[in-house]
């Protein structure tokens, strides 16, 4: 049996999404994402290949090995939450320009309508692309960026989730390559989760004396 399952569940953890929205962004039932998780049945070839091109995974790491939270926060960033002191007066945006490839956009939660995908702390990678069906999008019209799942797409309207936005007032569509957490606060989660497995290690090493000088 492959590690699929156990690993899709970990993605929705870390990523914050309902079996729905992993559903949907798959292309299956919400159904059938619990039976994956829950190690009933195995996934096709072709979903396998949908989940490692969304979450930037190898197929090989889906499959046969525990992903961990790092892999699932894709790479290093800059800390764009705070000031950038070393750069002086550079403004973070063009310090980000720099950073990332031409054209990736970077929004953060709160630049976008309440939804279901992101939390604070994460940051939405797009790059921009034509409104394809069950793609995960983020839809810039009225000065608002709007996360969600195309579900429909003609030369009028583009249906994103339960809305439908008229195309004339679309200003870009956004294909989500990837959401992320800041390497910073997995950091500082990780480092907390080595000391207190530390003083675990040191409190059955000195309780292992005792009973030791009590023989």
């Amino acid at each position: 049996m492959s590690k699929y399952g156990e690993n899709i569940k970990k993605i929705r953890s870390v990523r914050g999404l309902t079996q729905s929205h992993l559903a949907d962004m798959i292309d299956v039932s919400r159904a059938v994402v619990s039976s994956y998780e829950e190690g009933r049945a195995e996934p096709k070839i072709e979903t396998i290949i949908k989940t490692a091109e969304i979450f930037h995974i190898s197929i090989d790491t889906l499959l046969k090995k525990n992903i961990t939270v790092n892999q699932l926060s894709g790479f290093a960033i800059p800390d764009i939450q705070n000031p950038i002191k070393s750069r002086g007066s550079q403004k973070k945006s063009d310090y980000l320009a720099g950073f990332f490839p031409e054209g990736v956009v970077v929004l953060k939660p709160e630049q976008m309508e309440a939804n279901n995908y992101v939390s604070g702390g994460q940051l939405v990678f797009g790059l921009e692309s034509k409104p394809l069906k069950n793609q995960l999008s983020i839809v810039e019209y009225k000065d608002n960026f709007v996360l969600g799942t195309v579900h429909a797409a003609n030369e009028k309207t583009i249906k994103l989730e339960d809305r439908e936005i008229q195309l004339q007032d679309v200003k870009r569509v956004l294909k989500v390559f990837g959401i992320f957490n800041p390497v910073s606060l997995i950091e500082r989660s990780e480092n907390r989760l080595l000391l207190m497995e530390q003083r675990l290690n040191d409190l059955e090493k000195r309780l292992k004396l005792v009973e030791k000088s009590q023989k």
